[in-house]
């Protein structure tokens, strides 16, 4: 029997060849730590694991294998290397279909090459009935959580949150997403959520309690002046360390990129290990994933001013009680599904068992 390689096809422009695998990659790159623990279990397994650019370098090296490939969506390489003959495996993303546009839009053609299909569940219904359906959850890396002790003397609120105006309602990518759901009858409840971002720093940049974090909001990058000066006005600063800046503050303002069902990042995530209460928007149906008590849910509220007074109406008993009901739920059964462990282990029984 032919020895197995698998190939990981992931866009080379993002990441420099073999980091993937690194120790390092799991804490500079959100979402990549699957393949750290997913290289150690196939080499448990007696299976060599390489990137898309070392197999393309010197495919005749990989002749006498058996070569199974796992894409991150398509890449520049993913067509190149399907027509060489490795066998389409795995197809995976954890990104929004409000960026991914043409993925989503071509995901039933895209996935019925592959043995198995890794997304989030909501995107179940898209698949090509050939491929074997696997719901995806975000791959968390569990940290120690904060001392909570001196909570009480933490900053109000914040947002961390990258300047991504080109997504924004009325953008190209945004109509693209739209005709996406509207012509495939999608669940109702999904839209873009980049504008409800910028209207809630506009908001809360008259508060001197919020603070803004992340990249890019020093360019304007075409954001109305309106936006911009509210961005400048709430502090606007990059972030090097993301669980450090919400370890400053009570609370965070946690937005998904869309609204969609199953569609749960790392975001409110972070500010569990942060020890912020997260006020989430998002998959509509995420209390079905992560209990109603562990946030503070946006949909119960108004608009922005009703919010703000019940962030600031709250007690410390009630503020101690969502954040002890996110320590149980991190400490629960219920949150393995969403760590990069047993995202990896799943992955390598998929692979395991492709002939």
């Amino acid at each position: 029997m032919q020895q197995k390689v698998v190939v990981l096809d992931v866009d080379p422009r993002l990441l420099p060849d073999g980091y993937i695998f690194t120790e390092d990659c799991r804490k500079t790159s959100p979402g990549m730590g699957i393949f750290y623990h997913l290289n150690i279990l196939l080499q448990k397994a007696g299976i060599q694991t390489i990137t898309a650019t070392t197999y393309l370098s010197d495919t005749t090296a990989y002749q006498n294998y058996n070569c199974y490939l796992v894409s991150d969506m398509q890449t520049p390489n993913t067509d190149q290397l399907l027509a060489i003959g490795v066998r389409p495996a795995i197809l995976y993303s954890l990104e929004s279909p409000n960026v991914a546009v043409y993925f989503y839009a071509n995901l039933k053609k895209l996935s019925a090459k592959y043995s198995y299909t890794f997304l989030f569940e909501g995107f179940r219904r898209f698949t090509n009935p050939a491929t074997q359906f696997r719901a995806l959850h975000w791959p968390n890396v569990p940290v120690p959580l904060p001392d909570l002790t001196d909570w009480e003397n933490r900053g109000f609120l914040t947002m961390v949150a990258a300047n991504k105006h080109k997504y924004t309602a009325g953008s190209l990518q945004a109509k693209l997403y739209t005709y996406y759901l509207k012509h495939k009858n999608a669940y109702p409840h999904n839209h873009d959520l980049y504008q409800k971002r910028l209207q809630a720093i506009l908001y809360f940049s008259r508060n001197p309690g919020f603070r803004l974090y992340g990249t890019g909001w020093h360019e304007q990058n075409n954001l109305p002046d309106l936006y911009f000066n509210a961005a400048q006005k709430a502090g606007a600063t990059p972030v090097t360390d993301k669980l450090e800046t919400l370890n400053k503050f009570k609370y965070s303002l946690c937005f998904e990129n869309c609204s969609y069902p199953s569609y749960i990042t790392e975001k409110v995530f972070d500010c569990f290990f942060s020890g912020t209460i997260p006020v989430y928007l998002g998959a509509p149906d995420i209390t079905a994933y992560i209990p109603a008590n562990c946030f503070i849910d946006f949909r119960n509220f108004n608009d922005f001013r009703e919010l703000e007074v019940h962030l600031q109406e709250l007690t410390t008993q009630q503020a101690y009680d969502y954040l002890s009901a996110a320590r149980a739920f991190l400490e629960s059964d219920a949150f393995t599904t969403f760590t990069e462990e047993n995202v990896a282990a799943r992955f390598a029984a998929a692979l395991l068992d492709v002939r």
